[in-house]
């Protein structure tokens, strides 16, 4: 299907103006000659088949077959709309399989931002910043809970005034304390407390956006997918924006929201940054974080 909407373009139409009916009519036809295509191969390699009764996801039977599997989910009341985030093409407005999708280098911008604490049962938590690292900056405006590892200790640092963030307080896995504070060129710091895991348990953070509309809680959960690899042993999470992300806060009742639309941009769930294409959002996110002062560093 691809191919047929390239072509439709240098036909010099667009894809939003064909008529829904005709457009999915050439994409069968056009999936249908492939299907021809890989059945005269598969005969010139020997291999034996029904080609004349093959299954296809596309065929008439087979579509009617998938109506009548989910009628008796609806009968039985086990029917229901899910939501879950997908490899997307901001320029087809299609989903997109694992295979379709090709990973080449690419240098992102890379942030360390604060979370301010903003409930806690632990005394030495109190006024203190949890520090996370990421390479999508533009994920940080969907962001609802942070994760940490119970099983990892962590460390309050108190740190000297740095350019964009006045805390003096700061919280990060405590294994990787040098890679830290080197990357985000802290000259000098005093480890204060260590820490389990398990002790950020209850804790509430503010979002850095919080003066911009962002007025939530951002809770701190528990999850065996954060690592000492690279970062600080806390990880943001966005739940429309990532697997792992959205199977936690959706263990944890936090509900995806429809924060990027079809075409890449930001929906009303998002404020401020509202009808911004997320390709473009980085710049403007890192220099918002800069002007709330909770920007550690960017590289």
């Amino acid at each position: 299907m691809e191919n047929r909407r390239t072509v439709q373009k240098k036909r010099k139409k667009i894809k939003d103006e064909v008529p829904i009916k005709d457009f999915r009519q050439e994409c069968r036809e056009f999936a249908k000659s492939w299907i021809d295509v890989h059945i005269k191969e598969f005969k010139r390699l020997g291999v034996v088949g029904d080609f004349e009764n093959y299954y296809s996801t596309m065929s008439y039977e087979a579509e009617a077959q998938i109506v009548r599997e989910l009628g008796k989910f609806l009968i039985d009341g086990s029917l229901y709309q899910g939501f879950k985030p997908v490899l997307w093409s901001t320029v087809e407005k299609t989903a997109l399989a694992d295979a379709e999708v090709e990973y080449l280098d690419h240098t992102s911008n890379t942030i360390y931002v604060a979370f301010k604490v903003k409930e806690t049962n632990k005394d030495f938590l109190k006024n203190t910043s949890i520090i996370i690292w990421t390479t999508t900056p533009w994920t940080i405006p969907a962001n609802k809970a942070l994760a940490f590892n119970s099983n990892i200790e962590y460390s309050v640092l108190e740190i000297d005034n740095l350019e964009h963030f006045k805390d003096k307080k700061i919280v990060v896995a405590k294994n990787l304390i040098d890679t830290i504070t080197k990357e985000c060129e802290i000259k000098s710091y005093k480890e204060i407390e260590t820490f389990k895991g398990t002790e950020f348990k209850g804790t509430l953070c503010s979002h850095p956006f919080a003066k911009m509309g962002f007025d939530y809680d951002v809770p701190m959960l528990d999850a065996q997918f954060v690592n000492l690899d690279q970062g600080t042993g806390i990880v943001h999470c966005a739940p429309s924006h990532g697997p792992d992300d959205f199977n936690l806060c959706l263990n944890n009742n936090i509900p995806s929201l429809y924060t990027v639309d079809n075409s890449g941009v930001y929906t009303k769930e998002v404020p401020y940054f509202t009808n911004t294409h997320v390709f473009k959002a980085d710049p403007i996110v890192i220099d918002k974080l800069k002007e709330q002062k909770q920007l550690l560093k960017k590289r």
